[in-house]
């Protein structure tokens, strides 16, 4: 069987690319769906995993106050010297407001082009800043107990990791470890097997003032998504390749002796 490459959307992140005559709209393998986890509040501000970039950008669009810039990109196939490449999607939504920066992550099309992380992060300055245990009690508030709790000198980590719609349990150092949802889809394979959806937040005081917030991120991400999305976007051109594929062979001179 010969090799074949994919290079993902979000590997590719080629902005805003121009639409061209072999670009190919691949199968499409799976729906968006939004996650959900019984009883429990797994949003950031009313954005959610599996959500489409039709359904995330008017609430966004909210939060922000003006539309967010939405990137795009393509997905490609290879196959040693062939390759194909869909037709351009919304990868990833972005923007700023009152100090936040927000940023959201697609999947192709091929997966539905669903919503894979939300990453909020933000900064206080000296007036109006909270104190870092009112923060911390209000993201409990929201999200409920964690599943781990770490209170260090240069911030409180706090992780829920839920798997087939239940809290369960992670450890800092034994498996299934709690990570953050970055080093989750570095290693999505293995992490997708011990959760689903995964919430992270990080909460660093002020240098000058221990007591009050500095500077927090928080992020929600679907690892069952991830995982099923990598492989339904690669699956969604193979057709398209093999048929590219048998093309170039047909084509390919015969050699005359």
């Amino acid at each position: 069987m010969k090799a074949i490459g994919i290079i993902t959307a979000m590997a590719l992140a080629m902005v805003a690319p121009g639409l061209r005559a072999d670009d190919i709209v691949p199968d499409r393998l799976m729906e968006a769906s939004q996650s959900a986890i019984p009883g429990r509040q797994i949003d950031v501000i009313g954005l959610v995993p599996g959500m489409t970039p039709e359904e995330a950008i008017p609430v966004l669009t909210e939060i922000l106050g003006e539309k967010p810039y939405a990137s795009q990109s393509q997905t490609m196939l290879r196959d040693g010297g062939v390759s194909v490449t869909s037709v351009p999607f919304v990868s990833g939504l972005s923007g700023e407001a009152n100090d936040e920066a927000f940023e959201l992550f697609f999947s192709g099309l091929s997966s539905g082009n669903q919503l894979l992380m939300i990453r909020r992060q933000g900064e206080y300055g000296s007036a109006g800043a909270p104190k870092v245990a009112d923060f911390v009690q209000s993201l409990r508030g929201k999200y409920g107990e964690p599943s781990f709790v770490e209170q260090g000198f240069n911030a409180t980590v706090l992780v829920w990791t839920f798997k087939d719609g239940q809290q369960v349990v992670c450890h800092k150092q034994e498996a299934p470890q709690c990570l953050s949802t970055d080093a989750a889809f570095t290693m999505i394979e293995q992490s997708a097997l011990d959760f689903d959806v995964l919430i992270y937040a990080a909460v660093a005081p002020r240098p000058s003032d221990p007591e009050r917030v500095g500077m927090f991120r928080i992020s929600s991400a679907d690892l069952r998504i991830k995982l099923a999305a990598e492989t339904a976007d690669q699956a969604g051109l193979q057709n398209a390749l093999e048929a590219a594929v048998d093309a170039a062979d047909a084509a390919a001179p015969k050699p005359a002796f």
